[in-house]
């Protein structure tokens, strides 16, 4: 596991990956909140960052970096991002209001940023619905449909069985 004063490294590792590199200031965000944040927050991600194998596999970056500590709370100075039309964006002072894995997957979103913790949420939904529960779920698979909120449909049913632990996290993201 990585050194506590070494989470500068961590954040470089995510900053390369693909998506990542757009954002100028992508590494000093992250340490600018990982500052702010206590002790046992800094650990705690860095354990996480450890677990998820974030420094090797960029699939699950967007999370990673979402999951740096103080963007969920809207403190001043503090850097919160959202993933928006396929790239990584970062505000600074108030956090954006951005779009839950909850209601990416039930709802049209439209031009809404994406959460990028409820991003990451949604795509280990797919990936397990798009691969064990590909014929019942096509529609959402291909874009084109939601999961009903109520779960009632084939769909639902699959992922109750196949992917309940993807499908209760994302319903666990509501706003």
């Amino acid at each position: 596991m990585l050194e506590l004063d070494g989470y500068d490294e961590a954040i470089e590792l995510i900053c390369q990956c693909p998506g990542f590199e757009k954002v100028s200031t992508c590494v000093s965000s992250a340490n600018k909140r990982l500052d702010f944040a206590g002790e046992s927050e800094q650990k705690a991600w860095l354990a996480d960052y450890d677990t998820k194998q974030c420094g090797v596999v960029c699939d699950r970056a967007a999370e990673c970096y979402g999951n740096v500590p103080a963007c969920q709370e809207k403190r001043v100075g503090c850097e919160c991002c959202t993933w928006k039309n396929g790239e990584l964006s970062c505000a600074t002072s108030l956090c954006e209001t951005c779009s839950t894995c909850f209601e990416q997957a039930t709802q049209q979103i439209g031009a809404a940023a994406a959460c990028v913790s409820g991003k990451a949420l949604l795509g280990d939904l797919e990936r397990c619905a798009c691969g064990t529960c590909s014929n019942e779920c096509k529609s959402f698979c291909q874009g084109t449909g939601q999961l009903p909120s109520n779960g009632s449909n084939a769909c639902t049913m699959c992922l109750e069985g196949a992917c309940k632990l993807a499908l209760d996290a994302c319903t666990a993201d509501k706003p």
